[in-house]
């Protein structure tokens, strides 16, 4: 048992590591997509924004299910 721990702890560790890297990663994308702002440069109608947050959204709602999902348990198996 004295080994899970450790074993826990790097895992634990690396998830961390690697979480921040990408969400940060993730935030700054987006401040990229915010700086589609200058109507001079760029045209754009309220449409557009509306639909680049719906894909945003929709992405991290799925993200977010797919991590909070519970493992398959022996009851979620198939059997005739």
């Amino acid at each position: 048992m004295d080994q899970q721990v450790p074993q826990l702890t790097v895992k634990r560790a690396k998830f961390i590591d690697v979480a921040q890297g990408r969400v940060n990663r993730t935030l700054k994308a987006i401040k990229l997509i915010a700086k589609l702002n200058n109507r001079r440069v760029y045209s754009y109608e309220d449409a557009d924004i509306q639909k680049i947050r719906e894909a945003i959204v929709a992405e991290a709602d799925a993200m977010a299910t797919k991590m909070l999902r519970p493992t398959a348990s022996a009851g979620d198996e198939f059997k005739f």
